[in-house]
């Protein structure tokens, strides 16, 4: 999905809610913006790796961690900040 067809599916959910008259904080419209914000995501991320110098071992390491402590937030397994390794601005020792 890309983030045009991402916006427009958030968008379509926000105008059936209203025209329901239900909640806009439902299920879909929570999943639309998450969706939404990964689409984001994902595009800064490949314009950013695709102009960018090849990255290092410890590099690619510290992102990946970057991304794996983020993917268990919500699931109740993880850490609750969506970045805990820059949450309070300390370098944090990663696996890779």
């Amino acid at each position: 999905m890309s983030v045009a067809k991402a916006r427009s599916r958030l968008a379509v959910e926000v105008k059936r809610q209203k025209r329901e008259g239900t909640s806009s904080q439902s299920q879909a419209i929570q999943s639309a913006r998450r969706a939404l914000a990964a689409e984001k995501i994902e595009a800064f991320v490949e314009r950013t790796v695709a102009s960018a110098p090849p990255l290092t071992f410890e590099q690619l390491s510290r992102l990946r961690g970057l991304f794996q402590a983020t993917s268990s937030v919500g699931t109740g397994e993880g850490p609750t900040s969506p970045v805990p390794a820059l949450q309070s601005g300390k370098k944090r020792e990663l696996s890779g």
